[in-house]
């Protein structure tokens, strides 16, 4: 689709897009693509008072899916400047591990949820409750952590 209102579409087709090796195809590569996953991650970008800002919403479910395509993308981790956690469930804040590894953890405002540390459940048919996985309080010790209540 063509690059059209707010948002901002990647050109597939620049040169600078990078490639993996493949094989199994003619030619022996591909181009690399995005990684798409289960759960949520968006990069909120607005101005103010002609000064751009960058606030990541939830960090997606893997450890470096977020990261590769913010590279991809040519996003530089360090231009965000908040990231808030809508809730606690892995598919949401997993991906923080590898943005804290990019950007380090001092200094890196963290907004939650008072409801965050909440331990999750879910129950598939008539079976018993299966425990989520869940971020750890040790995880947010080392960062800088606003929680809205």
């Amino acid at each position: 689709m063509p690059d059209e209102g707010p948002a901002r579409r990647f050109s597939f087709t620049a040169e600078h897009v990078p490639r993996a090796g493949a094989a199994t195809l003619e030619g022996g590569e591909v181009i690399e693509q995005l990684r798409g996953e289960h759960g949520f991650s968006a990069l909120v970008t607005f101005s103010k008072e002609g000064r751009q800002h960058r606030v990541l919403f939830d960090t997606g479910v893997s450890p470096d899916g977020l990261v590769h395509n913010m590279r991809f993308l040519e996003i530089d981790p360090e231009t965000v400047e908040t990231v808030v956690l809508s809730h606690g469930h892995f598919d949401h804040t997993t991906g923080l591990d590898g943005f804290l590894r990019s950007v380090g953890r001092a200094n890196v405002p963290v907004v939650i949820h008072p409801e965050f540390w909440s331990r999750r459940r879910c129950v598939a048919g008539h079976g018993s409750p299966i425990r989520s996985s869940s971020t750890t309080r040790r995880c947010c010790s080392t960062f800088a952590t606003e929680d809205l209540s």
